[in-house]
Formats: C-alpha cells, structure tokens, sequence
C-alpha cells in the first residue's frame, strides 16, 4: 500500500492541473507562510488608528513619519529630489486635480480634522499677462544715452520663480542711473496662486541680441508701480541674469508623478512626457517634452530609465538629465491595465498585464531578456482574468510583489483578497491572503507594510503582522493518485508547543473581565474632573489607581487535518500533538488530498496503511 508523505511546503501553480503537480505544491495556499519550507502563519494585522475620510481610501501615504496623507483616489506622490530640502516640499496629481505640492507647514493647518493633507498650492509658476509701460522722465542718470525694455515674472514665497511675461515693455531712451517709470504691474496674484506673492523685474537694453536680461529688484504683489533708478554699473555688478525665461508651470493635467535620480520629476499628460528642471521641481520647460504614438497608463523610474507603460507597447526613455533622454520602443507588446498596480523594486518595474504580471528589467540596451511574464508558470491568462487585473493595485516588500484584487461590493464594503508573489522562493512563489485592503503603502525606512481597509463602514490604518496573535491559514495538497485503497492512519508533525489551552484562555478572560468590572465599579463615586494625574473631584486618582486589565485576546493554538478522497471529505479533525492518528474505515478512492488550517507551524504531514509504514516515510 503506499504512503503519502508532504514535505517542504510550496505555493500555487492554477496553470497545472491538480493532479499534475508536484507532491510539495497546494491547490489552497491561503494566509500562509511557506518561505522556510514549512507551513506557518502570519500574524494578524494591528489596527493602529482610525480615518476620518470617508468612502474606499485608494492612496495611502506617510509623511514626515508623523502625517498619514489618505485620498479618495490614485494619486502619485513624491518628495522633493533634494534631500535636503529645508521646506520638505512634497508633490502628487491626480487624474481629477492639478499638479499640487504642500509640505510640513501646510499638511496640518486648520481644516478637517485629521484628514491631511489640509493644505496645497497649485504646482508652478504661471506667466503673467499683463506687459509693462515705460516712461522716461530725463531725471538724474550719467553717460551715454541707450534705449531699455523691461520684463517681471512672479515669484513665490518659496523663491520659486516662473516665465517672464510674453510681452516685452515699449522701449525707452535714458541715461544709466536716470529714473524710468514702470507701470502695469497686477493688482493681485493670479487666481488660485496665493503662494505668489513677489514681481521681479529685468531690464536689458533694446537691441541685444543675446536677449541678457538682468535683474533690478523684486516689489510685492500689489505694488502697481515702480521707479527705475538703477544704473547699468550696478545691474552687471549684481551679475543676476534671468534663469527662468524657458521655464512653464506642467500641464494642468500632468499625472503619473515619478522621480528620477538625475534630480528632476516626470509625469505624463496624454501621450506626452514632461520634465522638470533638475532640482527645479516647479519649473517644467517645453524642451523638456517628449511624446510616443499610444496612450500613456504610467510611469515609473528604475536606475536611470524612465519606464513609460501604455496600452500598448512600453517605451524606455534613458539618460541622466532630462534634456538628453533616449527614447527606445519596447520589442514585447505588452499593454498595462492598470496604473495602481505599477511597482519599482531592486530587479525591475512590474505591473498587470492582461496576461499576468510582467517584469521590465535592465537589459534592455542588450536586448537579453529585458522583460518577461513573470507568472507564466503559475498562471494561464484565464486563470489570472479571475483576479481582476483592471482594478488592482500593488506594493511590493521584501521582493513580494502584494497584488491586491477587488471582487464586488457587499453591504457598502469592497471586497477582495490578494495575490503575493515571491520573487526569490520559487517553491512558495504564488499564495494569497484573504484580506483586502482598499490602499497599502510600505515604509522602507522601517521595512513595514500598512493597509487601509474599511472595517465594518469605518477607515482603519492597519500594521501588516504588527497584532500578537496569529492569522488562521488553509493549505490543501495537489491531487494524489493512488491505487484505490483505504488510508488507516495519519500523522501531522507540528510545533504545538506556545499559544495557550482553551482551559487557560477562558481564565484569562475571566481576570480581564473581573479587572474591568473593578474599574467600572469606581467611577459613580467620583464628582468628576480629568482623568489621568489630575484630581478626579477633591480625590486625586492618578493612572495607578486604575488597574490595566490584562489582554483577553491570546492565542489559542489551533490545527485541523482534513482528508479528501475523490472530492468526499473521509476526515476532518483536530491535531492537537505529533502523535499518529486513526483514519476512518469503509472507503476507497483514487485521488486523495491532505489539508491543514490552523496557525500552528506545520513541519510535514503523511498518511498510511499502518503504523509501520508511515513511521518508515515520515523518518525519511
């Protein structure tokens, strides 16, 4: 009669028919951590706080360590390329708002309350419309006469400077030094633009060629006028040309936001594909613009490659500043279909495809294997239709690629479940997890997984693994086929040593329960006041007066092995040791699975004829 003995635990292959698997891989890979080749659980996510923001939250972001940024859409969110940024600048767009950016000071200004960020200005420095006037009045000045133009452009309180106005002033002849008047100036910043509060002026003389224009003084938004008395010596003294006559706000449609290590942000508005200047984040010229003949889904940045997903075929723009990128078509056609599930890690940029999740690497100058569907092995396409490609979103962690899938709406609340990729375990490379949250965001500062999810109508930030009980799993074998026989006996060799017994969890509770009436018991006899060290009444009570009631929430080991004989269940019960186990009589079968849940790490499990012979295959 022969045995069946499962070892070193693997993932799943829906590809592959149940039958044909290998004797390690699962049919039901749920909740389950297989990456030391035994099966054992996850720890359930902690509940950290609570949102104010209503309806599924699709961007999660934390900033500052302090500021967690929530969103009712897919927004993308930078940091300024400089590290050392003193104001902490911080940029996102959207599909439904202008390109913004906000930092520390604006995040948490008065609004509603803990929905951040409270606060943004509209990304760039626009041009101003309005030309100026000159008017020579022949007082003062020294030497030669020389006719002068005059430009202004708006400035920001972050000194961020923008497009001079399209219109030069009238020219005017006048010594250096004698005064000229300049009128024209707006009355107001542009609407929508509270954050320009600067006109700069420039001066150069007519006929230059080389267009050098030269700084004379910056006056405050709302000073419609001003005297130029500046003489020539002191303008090339100063040295302070124009660095701005090129440079335009983005497109006001500009989403996709990525950085790039060459210190500038790219976005895309159409089939276009925009830059800013490098460390210049506001400022995003018309040279720096390039397009491709499909429409743009989105970006993202690996190494020095800007890699430009489409529905079609990707395109690959390379170099390390922004006026100088190379523009490669991609030689696979493979269309992404969903923008939210774009990710950047160490090996490459994936993203959903309609056949599977794709992988663009770094080899694409020697064209060897700059690309490949990295779950062709697990998935056929119309195994991976099932998981809802178009909406899903991504993150990846520890190179597991989280792609989290939605499957309908129930009582107001979205549901879905998630896939995760291994892409360093080839055994364990496909499981799932049966939450799904609506975002997910990972700290790289602390290697740490967070999840927004609606619990019960509410908006919860959740820690991945952060609670101290563990998640129940299910883990099911492929199909074994045996000759028809009756299995007698089973084995499961787990690690049920820890957690608590059923006996020794009903106390716990019982002194949780006692504390927390003895607390309660206290309140009607105080005359109100603070809590905490301040006096409660004419009575002091500080926090030692109020006992901590111990958590009630331990974890009680759990194990069940459940035995399929062609599609009957014969046997399903708990494992409560490593000890053998009696098998029902009366059956026979062909095709037999072995099943665990629990989350009890699990180490191998076997059935038998005897005694005799599952003790000879599980020694092996």
């Amino acid at each position: 009669m022969a045995a069946i003995n499962v070892k070193g635990f693997g993932g799943l292959a829906p590809r592959t028919s149940p039958n044909l698997l290998a004797p390690n891989q699962a049919t039901v890979a749920e909740n389950v951590n297989l990456y030391s080749g035994e099966i054992k659980p996850f720890y359930q996510p902690e509940t950290l706080q609570t949102f104010p923001l209503t309806g599924d939250i699709q961007t999660l972001y934390l900033y500052n360590n302090t500021y967690w940024l929530t969103w009712n859409q897919a927004v993308d969110v930078v940091l300024n390329p400089l590290a050392t940024d003193p104001l902490q600048r911080l940029y996102f767009t959207s599909a439904t708002d202008v390109p913004r950016v906000t930092n520390l000071s604006l995040v948490s200004v008065p609004g509603d309350p803990n929905i951040y960020p409270n606060s943004s200005y509209i990304l760039g420095v626009p041009r101003p419309t309005t030309p100026l006037k000159a008017s020579a009045t022949g007082v003062g000045g020294s030497g030669m006469a020389r006719y002068v133009i005059y430009l202004y452009t708006f400035v920001t309180v972050w000194g961020e400077e923008g497009p001079p106005v399209a219109t030069i002033s009238n020219q005017v002849e006048s010594l250096s030094g004698s005064e000229v008047d300049l009128t024209g100036f707006p009355s107001a910043a542009p609407t929508g633009y509270s954050n320009i509060v600067t006109c700069r002026i420039y001066r150069s003389e007519a006929g230059n060629t080389t267009n050098t224009w030269l700084w004379v003084a910056d006056i405050p938004i709302g000073t419609t006028s001003y005297a130029d008395l500046v003489p020539d010596t002191t303008l090339v003294d100063n040295d302070v040309f124009m660095p701005s006559q090129e440079w335009l706000p983005p497109p006001s449609n500009l989403q996709g936001l990525v950085s790039h290590p060459g210190g500038f942000l790219v976005g895309f508005s159409g089939n276009g594909i925009w830059c800013s200047v490098p460390y210049q984040c506001h400022a995003w010229p018309e040279a720096y613009n390039y397009t491709i003949p499909q429409q743009i889904v989105g970006l993202a940045v690996f190494w020095d490659m800007v890699v430009v997903l489409t529905d079609g075929y990707p395109y690959i723009f390379e170099g390390a500043s922004p006026s100088v990128l190379q523009k490669t078509k991609f030689p696979e056609r493979q269309p992404c279909v969903s923008k939210r599930s774009i990710i950047t890690c160490e090996m490459g940029v994936a993203f959903a495809s309609p056949d599977g999740v794709y992988m663009i690497t770094n080899a694409l100058n020697e064209f060897i294997t700059p690309g490949s569907l990295i779950t062709h092995d697990v998935f056929t396409r119309d195994d991976w239709v099932a998981y809802n490609p178009q909406e899903m979103h991504a993150v990846i962690m520890d190179r597991r690629y989280y792609g989290f899938y939605k499957t309908g709406v129930v009582n107001g609340i979205t549901q879905g479940g998630a896939i995760v990729l291994d892409l360093l375990e080839p055994e364990a490379k496909l499981t799932e997890l049966s939450m799904y949250p609506t975002a997910a965001f990972v700290q790289p500062s602390a290697d740490q997984l967070y999840f927004a999810c609606d619990l019960n109508g509410t908006n919860v930030l959740q820690e991945w693994e952060g609670a101290s009980t563990r998640l129940l799993y299910t883990w099911t074998s492929k199909i074994f086929e045996v000759w028809p026989q009756n299995f007698a006996f089973g084995q499961v060799l787990a690690d049920t040593s820890g957690g608590m017994t059923q006996a020794e969890l009903t106390a716990a509770l019982a002194v949780q329960a006692a504390q927390i009436a003895a607390n309660t018991a206290m309140l009607p006899n105080l005359a109100g006041g603070a809590w905490g060290l301040n006096a409660f009444g004419t009575k002091a009570y500080g926090l030692n007066n109020f006992v901590r009631a111990p958590a009630g929430a331990s974890d009680l080991n759990i194990l069940n092995f459940t035995l399929t004989v062609d599609g009957t269940v014969q046997y399903s019960g708990a494992v409560t040791s490593s000890d053998p186990f009696p098998l029902p009589s009366g059956y026979v079968g062909r095709e037999v699975t072995l099943g665990v849940s629990g989350n009890v790490p699990v180490k191998r499990m076997a059935i038998a004829g005897s005694t005799q012979e599952l003790s000879s295959v599980v020694g092996q």
